[in-house]
């Protein structure tokens, strides 16, 4: 992200909540400009963990 300028401040919310609301890491993948994040979730929390997660961020889509 820093290194080569590629992400959105959308995605560096969406990384920073994800964390924030339970997940163990979670960074930007792909070519960056936007695009995914990856996180890693206890399977115990995960429906929750998502839920929480896209109410949060109405615009995102949860794919698992």
């Amino acid at each position: 992200r820093d290194d080569f300028d590629i992400s959105l401040p959308q995605i560096d919310a969406l990384v920073r909540d994800a964390v924030r609301l339970g997940a163990l890491g979670a960074r930007l993948t792909g070519g960056g400009f936007g695009g995914c994040i990856v996180a890693l979730v206890d399977m115990t929390i995960a429906d929750t963990w998502s839920a929480r997660l896209v109410e949060a961020h109405p615009a995102a889509r949860l794919i698992s």
